[in-house]
């Protein structure tokens, strides 16, 4: 069988979506309280569309593809903005379409409206490849009652309808908790105050079945495979922002009567920094289409990306607070915001650690121990 080729390269549509993005979202940083923490998502459903972007039209949704969905994630990230675009627009959406119960279709219709928040009930940390979360159980038959309590869940203080992977009679079960009111959730104190973390707690829960057995885990694997991808663009637009403000900030910026940016050793160092977003747009590129043209490459292609994005962001937004001085130390100046999503990011649908093994035994390598502090 011959393997599709991919095309990498942006439509004018994808563009004009890019650029509608960039304008919609430039002064909603969710880094700054006036301009987004309070309200991170529904400025942006109401304007744009933005939760409907990937749900079917029959669903009252656009219907674009995975590309899509990427390039408003990069644009997002580079203003840190909408954080509940990934967790709702894109992974627990992602789960309730891969459930064919009507309840699941109705939430999407809610979605796509922009009238509702949505989010997977899992531990962030959570990866495609990981054994079925077995933390609720569930009991009944249609109408299930739900216990249990899911730590490290981001995106769960904003959502007001709960996609559960939940065991009922030792298999595997997605749920559908439609109301925040029937939901304990508390909001944690965490390192990226711009994407809080919550614990959920589910105590006789009423919930309702959507999937179950294999159409639940298929559901529950596509919805985290696609969130680590989308996640991939995100990291992609915070290396560009710190390459382009680095670079901004180097030809600005005196030091003993003489501009930074004259240093070589410094200018250097900024190219480093253009070099690896660049790999990582490309990397990340062919992760989405991947998701839209060829799903025997997605697995590959979506581990890879994800190993690669995953530390590479970090160090760039590093390299950035380095560049910028003392300044970049500053509470004052948003590289904080960026170097902590980064660094939560990191672990968000898996670590590089476990994408890299899944791209190991994909090729028949044995699992190697990471050395702390290594890199690709």
């Amino acid at each position: 069988m011959k393997t599709p080729e991919l095309d990498l390269l942006e439509s004018a549509d994808q563009t004009e979506l890019r650029t509608t993005v960039r304008k919609a979202v430039a002064h909603r940083s969710a880094a700054d309280p006036e301009g987004g923490v309070g309200d991170p998502w529904r400025f942006t459903t109401a304007d744009l569309g933005l939760a409907g972007l990937a749900i079917a039209e029959e669903l009252d949704g656009v219907g674009l593809g995975v590309r899509e969905l990427g390039l408003v994630a990069e644009e997002l990230g580079r203003a840190l903005a909408a954080p509940a675009f990934v967790t709702s627009a894109v992974v627990a959406t992602r789960a309730l379409a891969g459930c064919a119960a009507d309840p699941a279709r109705d939430a999407l219709r809610g979605l796509a409206e922009g009238a509702r928040t949505a989010v997977l009930v899992a531990p962030g940390p959570t990866a495609a490849t990981e054994e079925y979360p077995a933390a609720v159980q569930a009991t009944g038959e249609q109408e299930l009652a739900l216990n249990g309590v899911v730590e490290v869940v981001p995106g769960a203080g904003w959502a007001d309808l709960f996609v559960v992977p939940a065991v009922l009679d030792g298999r595997p079960v997605l749920a559908l908790v439609d109301g925040a009111e029937h939901v304990g959730v508390e909001v944690e104190v965490s390192m990226d105050q711009t994407r809080p973390v919550a614990t959920v707690t589910l105590s006789d829960t009423a919930a309702v079945a959507i999937a179950r057995d294999a159409e639940a885990e298929e559901a529950l694997r596509a919805a985290l495979d696609l969130g680590a991808a989308v996640l991939c663009a995100e990291r992609v637009g915070m290396m560009e922002w710190a390459v382009a403000t680095t670079a901004e900030y180097l030809g600005q910026r005196y030091q003993f009567g003489q501009l930074i940016g004259s240093y070589q050793a410094l200018r250097h160092a900024n190219a480093r920094m253009w070099i690896d977003a660049t790999q990582a747009r490309a990397i990340t590129a062919h992760a989405l289409a991947a998701h839209d043209d060829d799903p025997a490459e997605l697995p590959m292609a979506t581990g890879l990306a994800a190993a690669y994005t995953a530390q590479r962001a970090v160090l760039t937004i590093e390299q950035a607070q380095q560049l910028h001085g003392g300044i970049g130390f500053a509470w004052e100046h948003p590289l904080h915001w960026y170097l902590k999503r980064a660094m939560a990011d990191s672990v968000l649908f898996g670590t590089d650690e476990q994408h890299r093994n899944r791209v190991g035994a994909l090729t028949d390598l044995a699992p190697a121990p990471i050395r702390a502090g290594a890199t690709i």
